[in-house]
Parts: structure tokens; sequence; C-alpha cells
């Protein structure tokens, strides 16, 4: 408990940037779905494209895909976890949160894609 000889009160937290919510779900209504399995992604940055695999759930951020890249890499994993979002603000949101953890020696860094349809 903070106010004991030694401890340290609790960072304070504010509503500017930090949301409450629930934990992440597994959406059943497949019509929301803004991958399909089989569908391939291209990546901008790497130009490695990606096969989608399956849903894995989504959040506040979009949703979360399992994907297996198509090709070799000696720097990118064979299986990879993609993240994508319809709207704007999800990704400002998580711009801002990659700024401030970017450099963080427990935080991985993402990548880009772009979806071919």
């Amino acid at each position: 408990m903070a106010g004991h000889e030694g401890e340290r009160p609790a960072k304070r937290f504010y509503s500017a940037t930090t949301r409450s919510g629930g934990p992440a779900r597994v959406g059943t209504d497949s019509a929301r779905r803004l991958l399909s399995p089989g569908q391939t992604i291209e990546s901008p940055e790497t130009l490695l494209s990606y096969r989608v695999e399956r849903f894995l759930g989504e959040g506040g951020f979009g949703q979360v895909y399992l994907a297996r890249r198509l090709g070799h890499s000696s720097v990118v994993a064979e299986a990879v976890c993609i993240k994508i979002s319809g709207r704007i603000d999800g990704w400002l949101r998580e711009a801002y949160f990659g700024q401030l953890l970017d450099g963080h020696p427990r935080v991985l860094p993402g990548a880009r894609v772009r979806v071919s349809r």
C-alpha cells in the first residue's frame, strides 16, 4: 500500500491517454472480418507476401490474423500475426503508443502490409 515507509505511490493515469476496456474478444461475425483465409497481403517495406491462414481475434486497435510468409527471408519469421483496422483512429492511437514504447527492450517492432484483394 502506498504511504508506508519505503513504498512509492502508484503512477497516475490520465483519461486522455488511457482507456479502460474488456479483454480482447474473438468475433463470431465473419461478415465484419477485414481479411479472409487464403487472401494474400504484401508488405510495402519488405515486398514480402503473406497468405492469411485464420482470424485470431479483435480488440480496440483492430483485428488480428495468423499469416504465413510466401517465399524466403532470413530476417522475417515464417508465421506472423497481422493486425488490421478499418478505422484511422485506431492506427493513430497505436502510433501514439508505439512512439511512447519505441526502443523499449521488451517491445517487438512491427511492419506495415498492403492488402491485395
